[in-house]
């Protein structure tokens, strides 16, 4: 299971990197989520990236920071879940009205995030 948390890890630095280099493509993704369908394969992917978290914590490196942010994805799922399509939409506009700098800020986060899960859930080198 660490092996699919690292792919996930992976995944979320890539899509912070690449939201700092150009935060507008990251529109693309947005643009796609802003309908019912859209928020609920957010919803879906948010928990189903939660549960590998949870499932890799115990083997980690840091299992307690692996764990939290296992749940803060679960959560994050459930209320995208529960979210309306007008307010989803004015988070958008919100994140677009930050300007340059602001708008590279949580990309900035989830590169972040997914360099902590990668370096939680890689298995640990061993001394030779």
């Amino acid at each position: 299971m660490n092996a699919a948390a690292v792919v996930v890890g992976a995944f979320v630095a890539a899509l912070g990197a690449a939201g700092i280099i150009e935060p507008r493509l990251l529109l693309g993704i947005a643009r796609y989520s802003v309908t019912p369908a859209g928020l609920w394969a957010a919803a879906g992917l948010r928990v189903g990236i939660g549960l590998v978290l949870l499932a890799a914590a115990a083997r980690s490196r840091a299992p307690r920071a692996l764990r939290a942010v296992g749940w803060v994805a679960i959560v994050a799922g459930v209320l995208t879940a529960a979210a309306r399509v007008d307010q989803v939409q004015a988070i958008v506009r919100w994140w677009l009205a930050q300007g340059p700098v602001g708008m590279r800020l949580w990309p900035a986060l989830a590169l972040l995030s997914g360099a902590l899960i990668v370096w939680a859930a890689a298995p640990a080198r061993r001394r030779t």
